[in-house]
């Protein structure tokens, strides 16, 4: 038994926690795109939100304090009795008749073989909508327009089509340009498509602008190539390279890659590049094409322009999946850094709600609930005898769902995490804040010391080490046993598989 100074109590109401998950609306909503006002005057740094609700309707939704609270400013009643897939852009500078601050929605409706996408237009920060256009008819499919401004200062319109099945192209991603701020459009460009015999099918394009001036498209292409994420490059926002190429697989250096549902967002980070973050629906691992840990979690990002390998980061959402997708249809999630840099926030279909969430930036670990599995033993992080008294023993044991194997994971926005045993509510502890290897862990009463703080670090292939705050040393299985019943202390790090520990959710 330890000594404790309970003043320290008082410490832990002083850490920042994540915010908790706001939920927008009260009915099964879809695709959410979320964007900050950059060209609006008076009305700058307020979040706009625009998600799809039923078959014909779609509501604008307005923050002004940073996502923690939201309110409905708008609905966009569709006259068409079907329709998805909207995309949401404020203009930043004059285009024709399109003041600077225009916001632009487009949709994609459906009523029986006809096809289209409309552009609505508001001029007073999303409160009323007009039809301003539609660009694109068809009479099989055409879908998920978004937008850009291309290097000669021209509204771009990128969407899906599958309106060239009869030239072979299953699905294709094409663009269409404006000169007069969305009232014309050009004919089609076709950016990816392969015409193969209607197998692969390219969509879901969306664009951001690099610090260089040029240009990366994120897509998936489903077909042949199991709806995974691709990602290509442009110098001017409108040649992409040759259209059959598909492009590149996104991964990340933990062995991983999206499929489904791809989204683009670029930040400056004080970088020369900046930083690219891309979320998809699905993380299935390379090696095998199994789900990997970590899905419904996990973001990547990139600052090398979109080149090379990406890594992960935590979503502040968890999503919830079955089978490894989202069980509402319509799932897609936006990212989008604070102002200055230091919070993500995600707009995001969890089951067939949208939720606004807020983590600090460079999160490794979602918030949540988890088993933790030695990557060595397969074993479970586990209080023993599921005692609830401070001071109990931690140890490793055959995983079998109790709540003395489920931690209640924490980020408190530092980069420390606190994890809680659920049967008891007790932290994840050091006995005497010792420093030293050897220090053994148990439980005990949360109190905001830096030897119940613990930074989940990525270490390859969906496992962390978890670093004692207070000693730098990681949590450690005693002489890498594999037995049940194995005593967990401290150790440096060594790089063996009993440091290595897997984050199995466990709601």
């Amino acid at each position: 038994m330890k000594t404790r100074v309970f003043a320290l109590l008082l410490a832990m109401f002083c850490w920042l926690d994540v915010q908790a998950a706001v939920t927008l609306g009260n009915q099964a909503s879809y695709y959410p795109r979320m964007i900050r006002l950059a060209a609006s005057g008076a009305a700058n740094n307020r979040l706009i939100a625009s998600f799809d609700y039923g078959n014909t309707q779609s509501t604008i939704w307005e923050s002004a304090n940073n996502g923690a609270s939201w309110s409905q400013i708008a609905t966009i009643n569709l006259p068409e009795p079907g329709h998805c897939c909207g995309g949401l852009y404020e203009v930043p500078q004059a285009l024709g008749g399109t003041p600077k601050g225009a916001l632009l929605w487009t949709t994609s409706t459906t009523n029986g073989n006809a096809h289209a996408i409309r552009i609505y237009r508001s001029l007073d920060q999303g409160r009323n909508w007009s039809l301003l256009s539609t660009p694109v008819t068809g009479t099989v499919g055409v879908w998920e327009g978004e937008f850009a401004i291309d290097s000669a200062g021209r509204l771009v319109m990128y969407y899906s089509s599958e309106e060239y099945k009869a030239n072979g192209y299953n699905q294709l991603i094409a663009h269409r340009v404006s000169t007069d701020g969305g009232v014309t459009w050009s004919g089609d460009t076709i950016d990816v498509g392969v015409s193969d015999g209607n197998v692969q099918r390219p969509g879901m394009p969306l664009v951001a602008r690099l610090p260089n001036g040029g240009y990366v498209m994120t897509y998936e292409v489903c077909g042949a190539s199991n709806c995974e994420a691709f990602i290509r490059s442009s110098a001017n926002g409108i040649a992409w390279g040759t259209a059959s190429n598909l492009g590149t697989r996104i991964e990340s250096s933990s062995g991983n890659h999206f499929r489904h549902t791809p989204t683009v967002r670029w930040y400056n980070d004080g970088s020369a590049n900046g930083r690219l973050l891309v979320t998809g629906e699905v993380l299935r691992r390379n090696s095998d094409g199994a789900i990997a840990a970590g899905n419904g979690q996990t973001y990547m990002y990139n600052t090398n322009n979109g080149n090379g390998l990406w890594t992960e980061g935590a979503t502040p959402q968890a999503a919830v999946t079955m089978g490894g997708a989202d069980v509402c249809n319509g799932y897609s999630t936006q990212l989008l850094p604070s102002t200055d840099g230091t919070q993500l926030y995600e707009l995001v279909n969890v089951g067939c709600s949208i939720k606004f969430a807020t983590g600090p930036m460079d999160n490794p670990v979602a918030s949540g609930v988890y088993t933790l599995i030695s990557k060595n033993s397969g074993l479970a992080l586990d209080v023993a005898a599921c005692a609830g008294a401070a001071g109990a023993n931690v140890q490793q044991w055959t995983p079998n769902g109790a709540n003395c194997q489920r931690w209640n994971v924490q980020n408190k926005g530092n980069g420390d995490y606190v994890l809680t045993a659920m049967h008891s509510g007790l932290a994840l502890d050091v006995d005497a804040c010792s420093s030293a290897n050897g220090g053994n862990v148990q439980q005990w009463t949360p109190n905001g010391a830096a030897c119940q703080a613990w930074r989940p670090e990525p270490v390859g292939d969906g496992h962390f080490r978890f670093v004692s705050r207070n000693s730098g040393l990681v949590l450690d299985v005693d002489a890498c046993s594999t037995a049940a019943g194995a005593n967990v202390q401290q150790w440096q790090w060594l790089g063996g598989d009993c440091q290595r520990w897997r984050l199995q959710p466990a709601p």
